[in-house]
């Protein structure tokens, strides 16, 4: 079994990997399965029916592949609008393997500033860094990240996103952030139904 990634950030290329194998253990499902490098597709092609559905048929072509999974971010975009937008291409490309979309309000890094405490002392955040309270509305997570490191640091996403992935509290991200949420229980549906299924 192949989940496949299909992300737009180049953090996004090394991270989601990590935080999909951590959802599977964690959730003790998908167990054998492999996570396939991410496919990195620009924003501005995401948005495109046709450029999209290239990248679909491309991932449901690999042999093994069981689960495609779109993560993109919505920026200034309204997430639902998004999510409706986009969701019919995704499941029209639904021919082998099941394919799925999360829309996280705002940016990725929304998921990371939702367990500040888990990631002090990570890539220089400072012991004192505190949680958001309500990270899927922050417009700038990137620069909230900024402003919890040390020494003048500024947070790079191909540098940071992956290390503090690793570290990041999950359950308390799952609290926190519904796109989070509806991320891991897409996994845990799809999870039970292949064990069922096989």
């Amino acid at each position: 079994m192949i989940i496949q990634p299909i992300v737009e950030g180049h953090g996004d290329v090394s991270a989601v990997p990590v935080l999909l194998r951590r959802i599977c253990y964690e959730l003790g499902c998908w167990l054998g399965a492999q996570v396939a490098p991410p496919m990195r597709v620009p924003r501005s092609k995401m948005v495109q029916k046709e450029q999209l559905l290239r990248y679909l048929r491309i991932a449901n072509a690999q042999p093994g592949c069981t689960l495609i999974l779109v993560i993109m971010d919505a920026d200034d975009d309204c997430a639902r609008d998004l999510a409706q937008l986009i969701m019919p291409w995704v499941a029209e490309c639904a021919l082998g393997a099941r394919c799925e979309l999360v829309v996280i309000p705002r940016e990725y890094e929304c998921w990371l500033i939702a367990s500040l405490e888990s990631l002090r002392g990570i890539r220089g955040i400072l012991p004192e860094a505190i949680s958001h309270g309500s990270p899927e509305t922050v417009r700038d997570a990137k620069g909230v990240l900024t402003d919890c490191m040390e020494g003048g640091a500024v947070y790079h996403e191909s540098a940071d996103q992956v290390a503090l992935t690793q570290s990041v509290d999950l359950n308390m991200v799952r609290a926190k952030c519904r796109s989070f949420q509806r991320l891991v229980d897409k996994i845990a549906r799809l999870g039970g139904q292949l064990a069922v299924e096989g």
